[in-house]
C-alpha cells in the first residue's frame, strides 16, 4: 500500500472529521477549515467570513485562514475587528492584513484605517 494507501487513508480521515464538525460549533468548524487551509487545501472563506463578523470570536485564526486564501475582499472587515480594540489580537490581524496586502504598518487600527481608505478603489468590493 505505501504512501498511496497511507494519503488515502489520511483523505478519508479528513474528510471524516469535517462532516462531523458540520453540526458543531463554529470554533470547531472554523479550526478545522484552517487546518485544510494550513495544509494547502482549497476551502471556502464562508466559515472564516461568518468567525469574522462574531465579537468575541477567535478573529486571529479566522484571519489567519482569510490571508491563506488570498482573501482581499477581507481587508476591511480585519480593520473593522482591529477597530474593536482587543489589543490581544491586533498582532495577529496586523499580521493578516500585511499578508492580504504587502503593507507593514503594525497593530495600528486607525492607520489601517487611512490605508483602507486611500487604497478602496484598487482593492475588490469588500466584505463588510
Amino acid at each position: 500500500m505505501g504512501d498511496a494507501g497511507t494519503s488515502a487513508k489520511a483523505e478519508e480521515a479528513l474528510r471524516e472529521i469535517v462532516a462531523e464538525t458540520r453540526e458543531r460549533s463554529l470554533s470547531v468548524r472554523v479550526g478545522a477549515a484552517h487546518s485544510l487551509a494550513e495544509g494547502g487545501r482549497d476551502v471556502s472563506p464562508d466559515l472564516f467570513f461568518e468567525g469574522m463578523r462574531r465579537k468575541g470570536f477567535n478573529h486571529a485564526l479566522a484571519s489567519d485562514g482569510l490571508a491563506r486564501l488570498g482573501r482581499k475582499d477581507a481587508i476591511a472587515l480585519i480593520v473593522k475587528r482591529m477597530e474593536d480594540g482587543d489589543e490581544s489580537l491586533a498582532g495577529y490581524l496586523a499580521e493578516a492584513l500585511k499578508r492580504l496586502t504587502g503593507q507593514e504598518i503594525g497593530p495600528d487600527p486607525a492607520a489601517w484605517r487611512a490605508w483602507l481608505e486611500a487604497n478602496r478603489g484598487s482593492l475588490p468590493p469588500q466584505v463588510e
